[in-house]
């Protein structure tokens, strides 16, 4: 046994021995140079000086930089290699952010292709051969070596996509974009360290391509005709696109861009955000022959595309397959410089595409872009638009989308999450943004494995409870019945059970405690703990004392309200509702009574509308044993219901079927003496109201419930009143709220 060791021991160092010349440190010790060429690049400069830094923290030793190649040498840059180490490659021969790192004969070479290639050469040494990781701009974790090896290092690489671009604020912190190589165009790098991939504009740029401030008292010819009227910025603003002196502007303007912006990788011809498309007969014809708005859209890019392809070849332009323009057309193709923009808009956030049907219908419509074009690019969602800092688990989303846009060779992704403006600071986006980043480079990489990594690392003693909040939030939305979208009210995400919220506190109270002993460790533990304050406050906003008692309140929206400002949140939704911190407490403070119990009956058909002025019979008296002839002949009849959950009535959760119906519900209140009672009504949709058989209110209108958006004086007599409320559903969301004030 004593033999085998010490001939172990005689071959291991034999190994050490034959070796040293490929390694550029041993033991605290180098007598290795970084070489940075006297021509180089200043992002290759920079690149040299990235290299020196992390090196020294890593191993205490700082490599001299020189512009002259030395016995033992990091060659940064091909400029000025050995042709042997290169294995003659040139930087013509690599994407603009491919790179080799390449070892031989104990040199190393690490370069790539212009602007970014050997800065994220150097950065791909780093993090995948020395492990550095920038998790965050605040954690930032360097791996102590006092010796490191090089030998055999041959390494190429370029990133899935052209470009990479995850929306939060956290990732446009220049640090964190340059050292998880990203390229995004939202805040672009300087140029001193490599630059970005730049649209220009950045999206929706019709009214920048035919300006209707400029140009619609004039000619609002120009501008699309939607039932019979030539619409205003007031209504979407889309342009008529086969109006020729449109296209003369249009083109005019998109050559003047490329003249200023020389800057550019590529240049939006996109629709304006919303509906809204021309339906003026040569775009309608247009339209009905390709059997999508996408026809027009594609006609008019299309026209100007030849015209730049004949001044500048390789120019890109790129255009929107968004909302009415998604489907694919049936005959016409992009021209070979134009990129399509596909959005994956308003499908299923909580299951990944292949998990659940309600993608099928992108999927199907991606497939048909692919047949016509191998130019696509992506913009997804990952976020509630309307609550930033709502519990949102779409982590299947999130680690598996990439992997399936790369798979159809797309070459872009933007993934518009919660960014929050000024600090961040929405649910989870520090480390959303740095998965995404990633998975991003590299799609293949065990998503779930990224998501545990960087919860070990930033949450340190607090990360099993952090870990096991991720898993119960990620299983409480498994299964199809628990889809929820980028505007889903919480009212209606199935998982948000009051059960939930409670196992959830409880284990951010742990992670909190186990964090005491390291302010700044608290500070990120309570920010990731924010979303369950936010949930807790948004519902007792809605009625839910089930999540959130009166006693309770004032301590949750102390909490609530320190985290915030220590983070400089300010913003926690992009529309609908309360749009700023400010305001959302302010709703919570003056959070009103709710009536929950109820008697409701239907569906009543509504075909067309039809039904919310149509007097069915449970408008005329309330006979709680009577049957009534329902959608389909169905018999109905007035059933008790009360929400303990919520104020909401939920109709659409009660009632099938819940598209083009409606549905009354009845109360009675019993006065000791006649008052004037102020209440608060919310609907989705229109609603009528009545009190002991009289119209109160009537309102036709299409909107998402919130309470309050109506406040009406009922002048109740002593002893029994009777409510009737009327509901009509338009689709999505059916229900109401009714608050005493």
């Amino acid at each position: 046994m004593i033999v085998k060791i010490i001939a172990l021991a005689i071959q291991l160092n034999a190994i050490l021995i034959l070796s040293t010349s490929a390694q550029l440190i041993v033991d605290g010790k180098s007598e290795y140079t970084i070489y940075s060429s006297p021509a180089a690049t200043e992002t290759e400069r920079y690149a040299a000086q990235e290299l020196q830094q992390y090196l020294h923290e890593i191993s205490g030793v700082q490599l001299p930089i020189t512009q002259e190649p030395q016995p033992k040498t990091i060659y940064v840059g091909f400029q000025g290699a050995p042709k042997a180490l290169s294995n003659g490659l040139t930087p013509t021969e690599f994407g603009k952010e491919e790179y080799i790192i390449r070892e031989q004969n104990g040199a190393l070479l690490i370069a790539g292709g212009e602007p970014r290639g050997t800065l994220y050469g150097t950065i791909g040494f780093l993090q995948d051969h020395l492990g550095c990781r920038w998790y965050s701009k605040d954690v930032i974790t360097t791996p102590k070596q006092t010796t490191i090896s090089i030998k055999g290092l041959n390494d190429r690489q370029a990133p899935a996509f052209e470009y990479r671009e995850p929306w939060y604020r956290e990732a446009y912190d220049t640090e964190f974009a340059l050292h998880n190589r990203l390229n995004p165009s939202g805040v672009p790098l300087p140029m001193s360290k490599g630059g970005s991939f730049i649209m220009y504009p950045f999206v929706h740029t019709f009214n920048n391509l035919v300006p209707i401030e400029q140009y619609h008292e004039e000619n609002p010819e120009y501008f699309a005709l939607v039932d019979g009227v030539r619409t205003d910025k007031h209504f979407g603003g889309q342009l008529c696109l086969t109006n020729p002196d449109v296209l003369r502007i249009a083109t005019e303007t998109v050559m003047q861009w490329i003249k200023d912006h020389p800057e550019a990788d590529v240049f939006s011809i996109d629709q304006n955000d919303g509906f809204g498309f021309c339906e003026c007969e040569p775009c309608a014809a247009i339209d009905k022959s390709e059997g999508s708005q996408s026809g027009t859209v594609l006609h008019f890019v299309n026209q100007i595309a030849d015209v730049v392809a004949k001044k500048h070849p390789d120019i890109q332009l790129q255009t929107l397959a968004y909302v009415y323009s998604e489907v694919p057309p049936k005959t016409m193709k992009p021209r070979p410089n134009v990129t399509i923009r596909m959005c994956h808009y308003d499908y299923c956030n909580a299951h990944a595409i292949g998990q659940c049907p309600d993608h099928q219908r992108f999927v199907t419509r991606l497939e048909g872009w692919s047949a016509i074009t191998d130019s696509i690019t992506i913009w997804d969602y990952y976020t509630d638009f309307r609550h930033y800092l709502i519990p949102y688990p779409n982590f299947e989303s999130m680690i598996n989308h990439p992997r399936f846009y790369a798979e159809r060779n797309c070459t872009g992704l933007f993934a518009q999450g919660s960014n929050v403006r000024q600090q961040g600071g929405g649910e989870f986006s520090a480390l959303r943004a740095w998965v995404f980043a990633q998975l991003m480079w590299n799609p293949h990489q065990d998503g779930w494995a990224l998501v545990h990594e960087f919860v070990d690392a930033v949450y340190g003693p607090s990360a099993p409870y952090i870990r096991d909040y991720i898993a119960l939030a990620h299983n409480a939305v498994k299964g199809e019945e628990n889809l929820f979208r980028i505007f889903t009210d919480p009212t209606t995400m199935k998982f948000l059970t009051p059960e939930f919220i409670h196992a959830s506190e409880a284990l951010f109270i742990k992670a909190e405690a186990a964090a005491q002993n390291n302010p700044d460790l608290l500070k990120r533990v309570e920010l990731a703990h924010l979303p369950i304050h936010y949930a807790r406050l948004y519902f007792y906003t809605v009625g839910g004392t089930s999540y959130l008692s009166k006693e309770e309140m004032p301590k949750v929206l102390d909490s609530f309200m320190r985290i915030t400002a220590e983070h400089k949140i300010k913003q926690l939704a992009e529309r609908g509702g309360p749009t700023v911190i400010a305001d959302f407490t302010q709703k919570v403070k003056e959070a009103p009574e709710f009536v929950t119990d109820w008697w409701i009956v239907g569906p009543f058909g509504n075909k067309d509308r039809i039904g919310f002025d149509h007097v069915y019979l449970p408008e005329q008296r309330f006979e709680p044993d009577r049957f009534f002839e329902g959608i389909d002949y169905e018999l109905i009849s007035w059933r008790p219901y009360k929400n303990e959950r919520t104020g909401y009535i939920d109709f659409a959760a009660l009632i099938q079927p819940n598209e083009e119906a409606v549905a009354y519900a009845y109360r009675r209140f019993d006065l000791e003496e006649a008052a004037e009672i102020e209440i608060g009504l919310g609907s989705n949709d229109g609603f009528k109201l009545w009190l002991n058989g009289n119209i109160i209110l009537s309102k036709k209108t299409s909107r998402v419930a919130e309470p309050n958006q109506e406040l009406i004086t009922l002048p109740m007599r002593k002893g029994p009143n009777e409510v009737l409320i009327k509901i009509e559903q338009l689709g999505g969301g059916w229900g109401f709220y009714f608050t005493k004030r």
